[in-house]
């Protein structure tokens, strides 16, 4: 059939054009202008801002190049002022619908390019998640012997955890402090942890344990999974001015992004 010994070489033609690899190109990056430009879902559900709006405007834009394309592609040999000799080798229904078949071959490369470069991305995001270190990981000290050992030769002290929560953790677990600690001070340690996951943007949490009776270099063993704890020493300065002035630490809204 002349079709299809046309179609290698239509198919040839076109990816051999500029404008069939930008129409492509821009096919392909299209979703982006669902999560910047394009938002025709008006809900804020995941769904709708992470999956329907990409796939919207990747459709829409899709079809709309796609279709400018096919319309001068069709309209080439008319432009060029040749179709009166085309049209005298090949009828002008083979000529068509070669051009239609090499047009589609070519949607479906774009289509595979598109799922290709998702892949790539998600495969990224599964690496990631073995070469971004501690990121989110609660450290608690009770439950770990290396932690414990670390805590009792004063290798790690509370000011240490709490600089970790700023770049590799998720804030202070399982700490035993001496049971006479203020109220105040608990407080303030909190305030910290609070106002670290605000600027980076991240869930924070503190689960520190006053031990009645304990000094700092005393353990206190909690048992089982939870283990034991030598109890940390806390700054002695007082904090209570600065709790009893009240006010509000804004937690970061993760909704936007969930």
């Amino acid at each position: 059939m002349k079709t299809m010994r046309l179609f290698p070489l239509e198919l040839k033609r076109l990816l051999q054009s500029r404008l069939t690899w930008l129409m492509m190109a821009l096919t392909v990056l299209s979703p982006v202008l669902g999560l910047v430009l394009y938002k025709p879902a008006t809900s804020t559900t995941m769904l709708s801002m992470y999956l329907a709006n990409p796939a919207i405007a990747g459709g829409v834009a899709g079809a709309i190049l796609f279709g400018l394309l096919t319309i001068f592609e069709l309209d080439r040999a008319r432009r060029s002022r040749v179709d009166i000799l085309t049209d005298a080798v090949v009828s002008p229904l083979t000529t068509a619908l070669t051009r239609l078949l090499a047009l589609l071959a070519v949607v479906v490369m774009t289509a595979a390019l598109a799922m290709l470069n998702d892949a790539v991305k998600k495969g990224g995001v599964m690496a990631s998640s073995r070469v971004g270190g501690l990121s989110g990981a609660f450290i608690p000290v009770s439950e770990d012997i290396g932690m414990i050992e670390s805590a009792t030769a004063g290798k790690i002290s509370l000011d240490k955890l709490e600089a970790m929560t700023c770049v590799c953790s998720v804030g202070l677990d399982m700490i035993a402090i001496p049971g006479d600690t203020p109220a105040s001070t608990i407080s303030a340690i909190i305030a910290d942890e609070a106002a670290i996951g605000m600027v980076n943007n991240k869930t924070t949490a503190v689960r520190v344990i006053p031990a009645p009776g304990k000094k700092v270099g005393d353990e206190v063993s909690f048992g089982g999974l939870l283990g034991r704890a030598p109890v940390m020493p806390v700054h002695t300065g007082d904090a209570s001015a600065f709790i009893r002035r009240g006010g509000l630490i804004p937690a970061p809204i993760h909704s936007f992004k969930n």
